[in-house]
């Protein structure tokens, strides 16, 4: 068996990294069809914003030369979650992957982060099996949605659309994402959306106290080379908030038409599983196309309100 070696990952890793992905990938496509497809690249500004979010907390695997595994690890306040984690198909079972997860696990504990998990497909045992014995425990389904955008382009009124943030939005949403998902920190995630021009972001603040947010959304441009189904990355509204249902239909409804903008075809996200969001999703016209599994390893996690979406799958 080759030996390999786990280290931080560098920018002049990008291309292997992205080179991996479409090997995995491709391979995990041909095991669920029998289809063997050129699988695309994620677009690199991913990878750049992997790295500008967690400098320390990337890591690939070295073997003959070569980059043949890749962990990201992400820390949202004391929130922490490990994804993708990527092996290629001829070094799988050797150990890699076990201990790319005990490094990233290792980054997050001295991030300060006391929940960790990870969230993988639901229909694969193999997978389950796998972050079973390295500790993690079934948590919550979550369900994949897309929908085909039509003609929708109606702007809801009061939504804002942003290409930066001010410090004080930024406040704003480091409070809204903790009153949703307590002791999570997302506002790095809206941050890096506008600063790397990966997505925008969209704003509902309070008409009386524009410092505050009641919902917030980020729309992701293409984040795979020549698709044209754009990632709705987070949704969040003010969990107490008499008219929650309005405000999450408007970010919605507003993603929609600032993803058609961007040259999207289809809109996907990834929701937690609760009959208010089932309801609304279909309204919306919205259809479940994959299932999903969060497995935790350390701490309690839980969601307060039932209309947020939010994907912990990289």
């Amino acid at each position: 068996m080759s030996s390999f070696s786990i280290r931080t990952m560098r920018p002049t890793d990008i291309e292997m990294a992205r080179e991996l992905a479409r090997s995995v990938w491709g391979d995990q496509l041909y095991r669920d069809t029998g289809v063997a497809l050129d699988y695309p690249a994620r677009d690199r500004r991913v990878y750049e914003a992997y790295l500008d979010l967690e400098p320390e907390g990337n890591f690939v695997a070295e073997s003959e030369g070569k980059v043949v595994a890749a962990a990201y690890a992400h820390s949202w306040g004391s929130v922490g979650w490990v994804g993708p984690l990527e092996v290629m198909p001829s070094h799988q079972g050797k150990g890699i992957g076990r201990a790319l997860m005990e490094r990233a696990s290792f980054y997050l504990e001295s991030s300060g982060c006391t929940t960790m998990g990870v969230e993988t497909m639901g229909d694969s045992d193999r997978n389950i099996r796998f972050y079973t014995s390295l500790g993690y425990r079934l948590h919550s389904p979550t369900f994949v949605y897309e929908k085909q955008l039509g003609e929708r382009d109606i702007f809801p009124h009061g939504v804002e659309v942003k290409t930066s943030l001010s410090e004080i939005e930024r406040e704003g949403l480091r409070e809204l994402s903790d009153a949703v998902f307590p002791e999570m920190d997302l506002s790095k995630e809206f941050r890096i959306a506008t600063e790397m021009s990966i997505g925008r972001v969209l704003l509902i603040k309070d008409s009386d106290h524009r410092e505050r947010i009641l919902g917030a959304a980020i729309v992701h441009g293409r984040t795979v080379e020549g698709l044209t189904s754009h990632l709705l990355r987070a949704l969040m509204v003010d969990p107490y908030h008499e008219e929650r249902s309005s405000l999450f239909s408007r970010l919605i409804m507003s993603s929609e038409v600032v993803a058609k903008g961007m040259g999207a075809k289809k809109l996907f996200f990834t929701s937690s599983v609760t009959s208010a969001s089932i309801s609304v999703l279909a309204s919306e016209g919205y259809r479940t196309i994959a299932n999903n599994v969060r497995m935790l390893k350390k701490g309690p996690y839980y969601e307060r309100g039932d209309l947020q979406l939010l994907s912990w799958a990289g």
